[in-house]
């Protein structure tokens, strides 16, 4: 079940005065539903609430700005506006972040969303002097169903439809530490990614039942355990300092603490990425599906990554270099090039591109262009006829 996040339609309002574009698209805030708990409120599972209701962060005004003016340019993804999936609104925010890049730098820039109907299409679509190109972005995460776990969750506490202000703290840890030989137990999340992934572990029962700790008249404090004895992991929910809410929105903050993870180097990440997921991707061969003479790409954005920090870093990035050179080689490449990028947006939206791979009829001369003043690392892909997307 999606969230559903709970905001000032008055303060929504007057946000959207600023960013007119998205402002049509979006519609009236206070014909929203309204909530059970807060009488000048409404709540809505459409994601774009959430940022909508957090401007006080200047990378959410940021993000806003750099939709509103894409919207003005001719550019639209409706899932931004629509959706109601945190998974896709994270990848329509990728792809968002890369044409708002290209759109600075003078390039036209199309989607094909409000034509594909059920049809698989690329993302993106641009066009500059002398050169087109056709896209598709990826937004991976370390492990994309535990960090979507705790992201649901978190938000879901967040927003609770009950009439209390609080504080709060979510735990996840190992139900026993030890085997019965004695041998340490480790955390595993892989195995809890995709036990989520499958529905095995949900956190809408977690919520229903602090939803249940909250109903009038609220104790001060209260803890919501949830017991996984097949993975081994004990999910906690503490609230405190719960008092009725005052004003106009709940007013709630909290931290969350995941299980200890060790022994996951940055190289062996990569690998992961590149041989589980990157491979998978370009399996998909969205960016074939349009015809014509432009250069075809899988657009990479490493941000939800929990190691973005040595894309900066020249050694890190050759061991990154020869793990794209060793499982991807130029006869299983169909796309021309896979860009990563990096964007950050802060007061600001700025983009880097640290990492390149091209198969060898891309030039220099085509690469800057799309890369504008990055200096990133480019891996020229080569003949491996042992090399097997997996």
């Amino acid at each position: 079940m999606a969230t559903e996040f709970i905001f000032d339609p008055e303060r929504v309002g007057e946000t959207l005065k600023g960013f007119p574009s998205l402002s049509r698209k979006l519609g009236d805030p206070a014909k929203e539903e309204r909530t059970n708990s807060f009488p000048y409120a409404r709540k809505s599972s459409r994601q774009i609430y959430g940022v909508l209701s957090n401007t006080h962060y200047p990378h959410l005004m940021s993000l806003l700005r750099a939709l509103d003016e894409c919207i003005a340019d001719g550019w639209e993804q409706p899932t931004l506006i629509r959706t109601r999936a945190q998974k896709e609104f994270g990848s329509a925010v990728a792809e968002l972040l890369v044409a708002d890049n290209f759109r600075k730098r003078g390039f036209a820039i199309e989607s094909f969303d409000n034509t594909k109907g059920s049809d698989s299409v690329p993302d993106i679509f641009i066009r500059g002097k002398n050169l087109a190109l056709c896209a598709e972005v990826y937004c991976p995460r370390d492990w994309d169903g535990m960090n979507h776990f705790e992201d649901d969750l978190t938000l879901g506490v967040e927003h609770l439809d009950a009439p209390y202000d609080f504080q709060f703290k979510i735990t996840l840890c190992l139900l026993k530490e030890f085997d019965p030989e004695g041998r340490r137990l480790l955390f595993d999340p892989w195995e809890f990614s995709e036990a989520t992934e499958k529905g095995e572990v949900k956190t809408q029962p977690i919520l229903a039942e602090v939803q249940g700790c909250l109903a009038p008249p609220a104790k001060r404090e209260a803890t919501v355990c949830s017991r996984e004895e097949c993975h081994n992991i004990l999910i906690q929910v503490h609230l405190k300092e719960i008092e009725t809410g005052k004003g106009r929105v709940p007013s709630r903050w909290g931290s969350v603490f995941p299980p200890t993870l060790t022994g996951y180097a940055p190289e062996l990440m990569f690998d992961q990425l590149v041989t589980r997921r990157i491979s998978k991707k370009l399996k998909k061969r969205q960016a074939l599906i349009l015809q014509g003479q432009h250069i075809r790409a899988l657009i990479v954005d490493v941000s939800g990554l929990g190691y973005t920090s040595v894309f900066e870093q020249p050694c890190y990035l050759g061991r990154f270099g020869k793990s794209l050179r060793a499982h991807i080689s130029s006869d299983l490449l169909d796309v021309d090039l896979v860009l990563f990028v990096l964007p950050r947006a802060d007061d600001g939206i700025t983009t880097r591109w640290p990492l390149v791979l091209r198969k060898p009829h891309v030039t220099d001369e085509v690469l800057n262009a799309l890369v504008g003043g990055d200096k990133p690392l480019v891996v020229d892909c080569v003949a491996n006829p042992n090399a097997k997307l997996v």
